[in-house]
């Protein structure tokens, strides 16, 4: 009996089963062009869309298929991870119980000697230093295969630590990278760069402005932010950050790529609600002083997150953002000088607040060229007075934490402007 559907199929399968061919047309499709119906009909066209519309009858049951391939496969490779944790656990064992009968045996012997304080430390510090020993001798997953006894016994005794000690040791690395990128920082600023770094002064003038905060937050712009004025506000350097996470026992543990992502999110989605409630507020109350949508005290947000950052972190960020403040500084004496043959701000001849108070200032707006060029010809011309009534004129919109610090170098130069007048006299 001739049947329309039967010549039908046969045209578009040829003698394979239909369904067998549907279902490996769709697999090849999901494969090449991922499994959203959207997107598929989207970059499907001519003879692939016509083929792919002929077999999607068929979709439900494939991408069931695919699903369940893929759990398999995830099983699978949980099912290898498990075997892996057993069979470094039973060597664990085998060595520690190793290490116990040659103790015995020396004890029995009265041979034994307990070297562990020698080679275990009490201390914090002292414990994360012997682990990171550990691990630049064994690598960073502790091979525990490859320990003598003496590291193996100390490895036993630093599980406490080996989660910030792993962080900390990453970071270090960084650190020894980042070292390699010169600033160029020269004449009175290599000296100044150092005299800012331990100058307890500038450093709360800062942490007056920013505060020194070890959990992520929104500033007075909705960027995230940490440490003392550590911008964190894109995804990638947000993830790529030595986050710990503290537990419900106050303990604090590496956090996992989950977290950082979790923590994140929740940010993005308080940055959200904030500017809403901002919204609402100035439709209802007009008349309110209009204070921004991020107008929040940093410590509203601890409790929003678990995430902590290291404190030796942080106080390492501090001492590269310093050195980047003074090369902004720098750079932008020298930009204007290029443009200015003929008034040239002399920097080696500027008293040392003042560049204090104009790197303090640049820690938190970048270069001055262009914002403050009138404050730069002033400079330029020995003009405290007209320098510090320029750098203030310019800035109506700056937020609070810059008119802060506008105003601390304003009165900087006010004070050398009084001195100037004085010996005027």
């Amino acid at each position: 009996m001739f049947r329309l559907e039967d010549e039908f199929d046969k045209m578009f399968f040829g003698d394979e089963n239909p369904k067998v061919k549907a279902k490996k047309k769709l697999n090849a499709y999901y494969d090449l062009y991922g499994e959203d119906k959207m997107k598929l009909e989207d970059v499907l066209d001519g003879e692939d869309y016509y083929d792919y519309l002929m077999a999607s009858g068929f979709a439900d049951e494939v991408l069931a298929e695919r699903r369940q391939k893929r759990e398999a496969e995830e099983k699978g490779m949980l099912s290898q991870k498990a075997e892996e944790l057993k069979e470094q656990k039973i060597k664990s064992d085998v060595k520690k119980a190793a290490a116990l009968a040659e103790k015995e045996k020396q004890k029995a012997m009265g041979t034994y000697q307990d070297e562990r304080e020698d080679y275990i430390p009490k201390d914090i510090e002292g414990k994360k230093k012997r682990a990171k020993q550990l691990m630049d001798k064994y690598g960073e997953n502790l091979d525990i295969s490859e320990m003598n006894h003496k590291d193996f016994e100390a490895y036993l005794n630093l599980q406490d630590v080996l989660s910030e000690a792993k962080v900390e040791r990453m970071h270090d690395e960084e650190v020894k990278k980042r070292k390699n990128l010169e600033y160029g920082l020269i004449d009175n600023f290599t000296p100044l760069k150092q005299t800012l770094k331990d100058d307890k002064e500038f450093k709360d003038m800062l942490v007056g402005a920013e505060g020194i905060i070890n959990y992520p937050y929104l500033d007075n712009n909705g960027y995230r932010t940490t440490g003392i004025g550590y911008l964190i506000n894109d995804r990638e350097v947000f993830l790529s950050q030595p986050w710990l996470y503290e537990k419900d026992d106050g303990t604090l543990v590496e956090a996992t790529m989950e977290q950082k992502i979790k923590a994140y999110n929740d940010l993005e989605k308080l940055k959200s609600q904030h500017i809403a409630d901002y919204n609402k507020e100035r439709r209802e109350h007009p008349e309110r002083e209009d204070k921004g949508p991020f107008n929040y005290r940093y410590g509203s947000y601890k409790a929003k997150t678990r995430l902590r950052m290291p404190s030796k972190f942080i106080q390492e960020e501090y001492g590269r953002q310093v050195d980047e403040a003074l090369k902004r500084v720098k750079t932008s004496f020298d930009r204007y000088n290029e443009t200015h043959p003929d008034n040239k701000i002399y920097y080696k001849k500027l008293p040392a607040d003042v560049l204090t108070a104009l790197t303090e200032l640049a820690y938190n707006v970048g270069h001055f060229n262009g914002r403050f060029e009138s404050m730069l010809n002033a400079l330029a011309k020995g003009d405290y007075d007209e320098a510090a009534e320029r750098s203030e004129r310019k800035n109506p919109t700056a937020s609070a934490t810059v008119k802060k610090r506008i105003q601390n170098l304003a009165d900087v130069l006010r004070r050398h402007s009084k001195k100037q007048l004085d010996k005027a006299k």
